[in-house]
């Protein structure tokens, strides 16, 4: 398909580029300055701890020293824009549908939208969770473009963090809440929050302070939504 061939090219440009002598230089010379960035031989293992799970917190470090430079650096925000790779990828499988109505290439799309909110990303207001920040601004660029309202939880996060391949070992479960949202047994919505809070372990308190909600009614939603799950399993 046209969207991952887009996708392909990246990751074929992508590794051309790690093996150049002016990407081992730039590591080198951002390494000095930035500590996060010097236990790694090559950008491809940079990018790789940034989309290990289970280290947010790390991740995040990393993707912090790319993002205060990839306004005026142009591999820097080339790298960050690989390291989010895997949310780019989700972000264009499910507005591929509505993109395409809108004529409008999802891939393309996506990928434009990704890359200038990189390079103007307000890293002084938004310093950390870069990653989260960065596919969440993309995500509401994307659905005013296309014209649709989508859900508001931010689910991406956690997805920015997943391997780069388009298959991983939470697929089933992840078809399962969209096979409950294409049913309509439950919302995009409790989707969201069931993704984040129970596939990808963000706490509950965590998403409710981000979205400025008590937890306990995040809970609440959330437990009314797993008991009409129950119908699908």
């Amino acid at each position: 398909r046209h969207a991952m061939n887009l996708f392909q090219q990246l990751d074929e440009e992508w590794a051309h580029l790690i093996r150049s002598s002016n990407a081992r230089q730039r590591l080198a010379a951002w390494s000095e300055a930035s500590p996060a960035l010097r236990c790694f031989e090559d950008l491809d293992a940079l990018v790789e701890h940034a989309n290990r799970r289970g280290q947010a917190h790390e991740s995040d470090q990393v993707l912090i020293a790319l993002a205060r430079r990839a306004g005026v650096d142009d591999l820097a925000a080339r790298t960050l824009l690989q390291a989010v790779m895997p949310g780019m990828r989700w972000l264009a499988r499910r507005y591929q549908t509505v993109a395409s109505s809108a004529g409008e290439d999802p891939a393309s799309l996506v990928i434009a939208l990704t890359y200038e909110r990189i390079r103007t990303y307000p890293f002084d207001r938004r310093p950390h969770r870069i990653a989260a920040n960065v596919l969440f601004d993309t995500r509401q660029r994307l659905q005013r473009t296309v014209g649709r309202t989508g859900p508001t939880i931010v689910s991406l996060e956690s997805l920015a963090f997943e391997p780069a391949g388009d298959e991983g070992p939470q697929d089933e479960p992840c078809a399962l809440l969209d096979q409950a949202v294409a049913q309509r047994v439950i919302g995009a919505r409790d989707a969201d929050l069931i993704a984040l809070t129970r596939l990808h372990d963000h706490p509950v308190a965590e998403v409710a302070a981000h979205l400025g909600c008590p937890a306990q009614t995040l809970r609440q939603r959330r437990r009314r939504a797993e008991v009409r799950l129950v119908a699908l399993l």
